[in-house]
């Protein structure tokens, strides 16, 4: 897996974009401005415990994260996702959006040095 920081995966982006450089730069790009969007909503449903909006920002997420190719952020937010849907909202749940938070702040310096060069 061709990554920067291991948090972005290259290769997955190259074949979703058909090795276009330009069009893999505009997802590139795309990420780099809609994630910290979609995990400032998460984490306003989060601190009002609002569990329908925390599955929709939880839901609105995963395609986002699809396209960085980091099991891990994708790992926990489908856990994150299930635990809402299903009216759950544990302290389990919640140390995991805490490290969801993390891996997204990670990603989003992977973005940054890559939407830089």
């Amino acid at each position: 897996m061709s990554t920067i920081n291991t948090q972005i995966d290259l290769e997955y982006l190259d074949s979703m974009s058909g090795g276009d450089t330009e069009m893999r730069n505009t997802l590139l790009h795309m990420l780099a401005e809609e994630l910290p969007k979609e995990k400032d909503v998460l984490a306003e449903a989060a601190e009002r415990g609002d569990l329908p909006a925390i599955f929709q920002a939880s839901h609105s997420l995963k395609s986002t994260l699809a396209y960085t190719g980091n099991t891990e952020a994708i790992r926990l937010n489908e856990g994150i996702e299930a635990s809402s849907r299903h009216g759950l909202w544990t302290a389990e749940d919640q140390e995991q959006l805490k490290v969801l938070f993390e891996r997204m702040d990670f990603l989003l310096v992977a973005l940054r040095d890559l939407t830089s060069e």
